[in-house]
C-alpha cells in the first residue's frame, strides 16, 4: 500500500515554507501483509530549499509502477534532480537523472494494459521548448539517438545513453551510482538504434528507429513460411529509410468474419500504408521479438516483430536492414 500525502519538518508548523515554494511531500510504502511501514519515499528538500515534488504513475502499461520525486538542484548546467522509484523495489532508486524543470515527460499510464505495453519512456528536451518528435540527440562522438530513456516491463530496466545534447546542449545526464535499475545504450557512429515495441492502445506497436549518417534502411515486412526443407520469405511491403531518425507503427486488426484472418495497418512516418491480409497473429502478451530487449544498437539488421500466425510453422516478421 502506498499513502501520499503532504508532510512537513519535525518541529515545525504547517504553514511554515519557503515563499512561492511548494510544502513538501511524501509517499509512505507499507507491507501489504502486514502493513508494517517499508520506508518514506520524499520529504526532503533541495541544498537550496526547493521541496521535492511527487508522483505515482505506470509506465507505459506494463505492470510497473513507479514513485518519482524531483526538485530543483544546481548541478551545472542542469537545475533539476529527478529519482525514480519502481513500486515493490523502493530501497534504492531505480534511476536519478539531473536535468532540467519543464524538460521532461514520460508515457504514464494509469494502470496495466490488456495485453501488456512492453514498455514506457521518459522523453528529455530543453527548458520549456518544445522540439519536433522527429529529431533526436546527439552523442559525444556525433551518433543521433532518440531523445528518450525506455522503460523495459520484461527485463525491468531503464535504458538509454548516460547522456546526450540538442543543438550543443546537454539534455540530461544519469547519475549512474544512484541508478540500481539502468542499463547504458552506447552507440557507436555507424550503428543503427531500434526502440519500441507493443504500446498499450489497440495492439498498437511503435519503434523509435535511427539510421545513421551515411546509410539508408531496407524495412521488409514479410511472411516466414517453414514448413518445408527450406524458409519460404513471402514479401509483403518494401521501403526504404534515409538516414536519420524515423518513427514506425503497426497494429493488428482481427477479421470479424474469419477467425484464420488478421489485417496489418502500418504508418512509416507520416505515410499509411494500405492494410494488408496475413494469417492471424494472436493478441497475447508474446514479446514482439523473442530474447531482445526494447531498445538496442544494430550493426546491421533485426526484426522489429518477429511472431507465431495461428498458421503452423509461419511466421509475421518486420526487419530492417542498413546498407
Amino acid at each position: 500500500m502506498i499513502v501520499l500525502c503532504a508532510v512537513r519538518p519535525k518541529n515545525a508548523a504547517w504553514n511554515v515554507k519557503p515563499q512561492g515554494r511548494i510544502p513538501p511531500a511524501a509517499a509512505f510504502v507499507f507491507d501489504p501483509a502486514d502493513g508494517s511501514l517499508i520506508r518514506m519515499i520524499g520529504g526532503w528538500a533541495s541544498s537550496h530549499g526547493s521541496y521535492n515534488n511527487i508522483m505515482l504513475t505506470n509506465q507505459g502499461g506494463t505492470n510497473d509502477y513507479f514513485i518519482s520525486t524531483s526538485a530543483f538542484e544546481k548541478h551545472s548546467p542542469f537545475d533539476y534532480i529527478q529519482r525514480w522509484y519502481r513500486v515493490g523495489h523502493e530501497r534504492q532508486p531505480a534511476l536519478t537523472v539531473y536535468n532540467y524543470a519543464n524538460g521532461i515527460s514520460w508515457y504514464g499510464k494509469s494502470g496495466p494494459s490488456k495485453p501488456l505495453a512492453e514498455l514506457g519512456y521518459i522523453q528529455f528536451r530543453l527548458n520549456g521548448r518544445s522540439i519536433d518528435h522527429e529529431l533526436g540527440g546527439v552523442l559525444e562522438d556525433g551518433a543521433i539517438v532518440p531523445r528518450k530513456i525506455y522503460w523495459d516491463g520484461a527485463y525491468k530496466k531503464f535504458i538509454g545513453p548516460v547522456t546526450q545534447s540538442f543543438e550543443g546542449k546537454p539534455l540530461y545526464r544519469v547519475v549512474t551510482a544512484e541508478s540500481a535499475e539502468f542499463t547504458p545504450l552506447e552507440v557507436k557512429p555507424g550503428e543503427m538504434v531500434i526502440a519500441g515495441g507493443r504500446r498499450d492502445y489497440q495492439n498498437w506497436h511503435w519503434w523509435d528507429v535511427v539510421i545513421p549518417a551515411g546509410k539508408t534502411g531496407r524495412l521488409q515486412l514479410f511472411l516466414l513460411d517453414q514448413t518445408g526443407e527450406k524458409p519460404v520469405k513471402s514479401e509483403l511491403n518494401i521501403r526504404t529509410l534515409a538516414s536519420g531518425k524515423h518513427i514506425l507503427q503497426l497494429k493488428f486488426v482481427d477479421d470479424q468474419q474469419n477467425d484464420q484472418l488478421s489485417s496489418v495497418e502500418l504508418l512509416i512516418d507520416s505515410e499509411s500504408v494500405k492494410q494488408i491480409e496475413i494469417p492471424r497473429v494472436p493478441i497475447l502478451n508474446a514479446p514482439s521479438v523473442k530474447g531482445k530487449m526494447v531498445a538496442r544498437v544494430v550493426p546491421s539488421s533485426a526484426d522489429l516483430l518477429n511472431r507465431e500466425t495461428t498458421k503452423q510453422k509461419v511466421s509475421f516478421v518486420w526487419q530492417i536492414k542498413l546498407k
